[in-house]
């Protein structure tokens, strides 16, 4: 047998293409002529023959000079190309000349949008037409294109000549934008000119009539139009605010509110000068008053600055404004109002396991199948015999070589895929848990005392606001970051810092709020001297004050009082603890309790649910401080010096979640000891006490008849011994809340 392989040494293919090209080509997108078979007016003739007019006319463009030759060709070639024109678009012509010959200017305006489309339409055939330039020859001119464009011109002179007289008549307030519907479009320079004339147009009009068309004119009036409008919208609200009267510095404060609401600049108030002052020193953050900051927007023209109440009636603003403006803010509450508190199950990533990977055993399989493939083709290329022809075994040989090709192809893109191919993969392993969703409302409340002093009329308004914002949210508590479908669940709730960044966010007030309250109250008061706003101030300031530190909890009647004043204390996480009032709105607990937590949710024992933020921890004396939103009622502490052994004593807590627990037993002992969080350092003194302290008692309080001597921390080696508790000593807590500023309630 004799191997087709060994029989040709040299393989040889010779391949010859012929093409023949057509006479007319194309070079760059251009036709090219052979000026034999095909030449320009062969071309256009054929082109105008389809009736394809708009290819003709690039044809005579590209060719212009060609067809410049006054040959006979090319003169019958573009008489037919122009009759051609005339026959498409004589009667297009002649219908537009008839309407436009029997319209008589001025007519309706209700007219001027069929003129303007008739006009619109008679220069769109103009344009259209002298895109053919061969109608601009004079041997093949078309008298109806003459008359068409004489046409259009002569309405054109004749609508601009008009202008300026149907502008002036025409009723801004109550029509269309004029630029929009005038039969033709006006060049820039024209509709500038005629914009600038609105302001005057506008000024016997009444203010409602004044915006309809400030909101029509809007885009195309210079900051100077808009300027003078304003101006003059104020005017004609202020005399529709005062009537006859003189107007009152409330009458012009409603004229700027309405002018600045319509959008119109008001930069200052004519013939008055406004001085608005926000008093420093009153309520704040700190004292409890605010939750969150209030600031002013002053959104009407005035001189805005900030004092505090001396320097309000003594500084320069106070001495030259006409009308003083003097805003404190007495109060700003957040408030939670708990919807819902359900639960919701899913599955969090608890670790990982391998496994065979599917797709390997796949990969080994196809590299195995690749190579019995190749070694099949290379048997059969090995093995097959000549033909005797030269040709037909250059054809086989080439057809066993690009086989052979195929194979190996194959076989290398198998085994890349299986090297790209782990042989284990690794799997996530999950476990069921579940998470705490809550609908909660939040409602923002900033209260504000105003009052208004008009010099000019020597009389003073007071009064106060209030501006609430209310937002729903769905939070997700202990929601854990393992947890696959986490940006699933955040994408219909928020985490808690979102709530609490909308609680601590400032409300912005502006001071038409002011003016509204001002214009709502119409109280008005004769202005003796500015000595006298002083001091009412002062007492309103001072009354204020008084009712903040006499405002008590009323709990629900129970057998014992001191319940009224513990909490129970929900860690996000899921743990309990307890609380206690040591002020009506900050409880006392253990920093454990707490520890990870900024917000914690809150039980009092009428059921009311609340939330509080921490404001103070000890980490070494295991104490924490929680400002909360509800009220409750402070605890009473023990401060004599002796501690007798073996008094009774009692703790209030929840433990294992049995909540409001009382426990009996009696002070064991006072012990100092290292702080669970800081071995080694400065030891703690503790009360030792058999009464029973367990798990959901840590952060409450321990009474010596009704008074605080300790809060329950810790219950020592609770599966060992029995009757082992401590509590913080109350010279530790007095100490902890004197470094914060709370001032406890002591005994007689």
């Amino acid at each position: 047998m004799i191997s087709l392989r060994a029989s040709i040494s040299l393989p040889a293919l010779a391949i010859l293409a012929f093409s023949l090209t057509g006479c007319q080509t194309t070079s760059g997108g251009k036709p090219v002529y052979d000026m034999i078979f095909t030449t320009p007016a062969s071309h256009l003739s054929g082109v105008v023959a389809k009736g394809n007019l708009d290819e003709a006319a690039a044809i005579y463009k590209d060719q212009r000079e060609y067809f410049a030759r006054n040959t006979e060709t090319n003169r019958s070639v573009l008489l037919s190309y122009s009759e051609g024109l005339k026959r498409q678009y004589s009667d297009l012509i002649d219908q537009n000349a008839a309407a436009l010959n029997k319209t008589s200017w001025p007519i309706r305006r209700e007219d001027w949008i069929e003129l303007s489309k008739r006009l619109s339409d008679a220069q769109a055939l103009n344009t259209r037409l002298e895109t053919h330039d061969v109608l601009q020859r004079p041997d093949f001119r078309w008298e109806g294109l003459v008359q068409s464009r004489a046409r259009s011109e002569k309405w054109e002179k004749i609508l601009v000549d008009d202008v300026d007289t149907r502008f002036a008549e025409y009723p801004l307030h109550d029509a269309p934008d004029f630029f929009e519907v005038y039969p033709i479009k006006l060049s820039p320079e024209r509709r500038e000119r005629l914009a600038e004339q609105i302001p005057n147009r506008l000024a016997p009009l009444s203010s409602v009539d004044i915006l309809k068309a400030f909101e029509t004119y809007r885009a195309r009036l210079s900051s100077q139009s808009i300027e003078a409008i304003g101006k003059l919208h104020y005017a004609t609200a202020l005399r529709n605010s005062a009537g006859a009267k003189e107007p009152t510095a409330p009458d012009m404060l409603d004229a700027a509110s309405r002018t600045k609401a319509a959008g119109l600049p008001m930069t200052e108030i004519p013939s008055m000068k406004v001085g608005l002052i926000e008093i420093l020193g009153g309520s704040t953050i700190k004292d409890g008053a605010l939750d969150f900051p209030v600031g002013f927007d002053s959104d009407l023209p005035a001189e805005a600055t900030r004092l505090n109440l001396d320097e309000a009636f003594s500084g320069p603003l106070a001495r030259t404004a006409d009308v003083l403006i003097l805003v404190n803010v007495s109060a700003a509450k957040a408030t939670r109002e708990i919807r819902s508190n359900t639960r919701v199950s899913s599955e969090y990533k608890t670790g990982e396991r391998s496994e065979p990977n599917p797709a390997y055993s796949q990969a080994q399989t196809a590299v195995n199948v690749a190579t019995i493939d190749l070694q099949r083709v290379q048997i059969n290329n090995a093995t097959t015999r000549s033909t005797g022809s030269f040709i037909a075994d250059l054809i086989v040989l080439a057809a066993n070589a690009a086989a052979e090709g195929v194979a190996r192809d194959r076989l290398q893109a198998a085994s890349s895929q299986l090297a790209s191919t782990p042989s284990f993969l690794t799997k996530p392993v999950y476990s069921p848990y579940s998470f705490r969703k809550a609908e909660i409302d939040v409602i923002k409340e900033g209260v504000v005392d105003y009052y208004v002093v008009d010099r000019r009329s020597k009389t003073v308004f007071d009064g106060s606001f209030t501006r609430r914002q209310t937002q729903s949210f769905k939070v997700a508590y202990e929601l854990k970051e393992l947890d696959p479908r986490e940006l699933q669940h955040l994408s219909e709730m928020v985490r808690e810092d979102v709530v609490t960044k909308f609680e601590d966010s400032p409300l912005t007030l502006k001071l038409s709020d002011v003016h509204s309250g001002v214009r709502a109250s119409l109280r008005a008061k004769p202005l003796a001297a500015l000595d006298a706003v002083k001091a009412d101030m002062m007492a309103k300031r001072s009354r204020l004050v008084a009712q903040r530190q006499s405002a008590t909890y009323v709990a629900k009647p129970v057998n014992d009082d001191r319940f009224d004043s513990v909490v129970v204390v929900k860690h996000p996480g899921g743990g309990i603890g307890s609380g206690f009032f040591v002020r009506d709105d900050i409880v006392l607990t253990n920093y454990h309790v707490i520890e990870g937590a900024q917000i914690v949710e809150m039980k009092l024992k009428d059921g009311q649910e609340t939330f509080g933020r921490v404001s103070a921890t000890d980490i070494r004396l295991d104490l924490a401080l929680i400002r909360v939103q509800a009220r409750g009622k402070p605890v009473r502490f023990f401060t004599q010096n002796t501690l007798p052994i073996g008094n009774t004593v009692e703790a209030i807590g929840h433990p294992r979640g049995l909540e409001f627990s009382l426990t009996r037993g009696v002070v064991s002992g006072m012990r100092e000891l290292e702080s669970t969080y800081a071995r080694g350092g400065k030891k703690v003194r503790f009360i030792q006490t058999d009464t029973a302290i367990n798990p959901g008692n840590s952060g409450g309080p321990l009474f010596l008849g009704t008074h605080v001597i300790g809060v329950s921390t810790q219950k020592l080696a609770a599966t060992d011994l029995e009757g082992l508790g401590f509590a913080i000593h109350y010279s530790e807590l007095l100490e902890f809340l004197a470094r914060n500023q709370v001032t406890a309630a002591l005994t007689n």
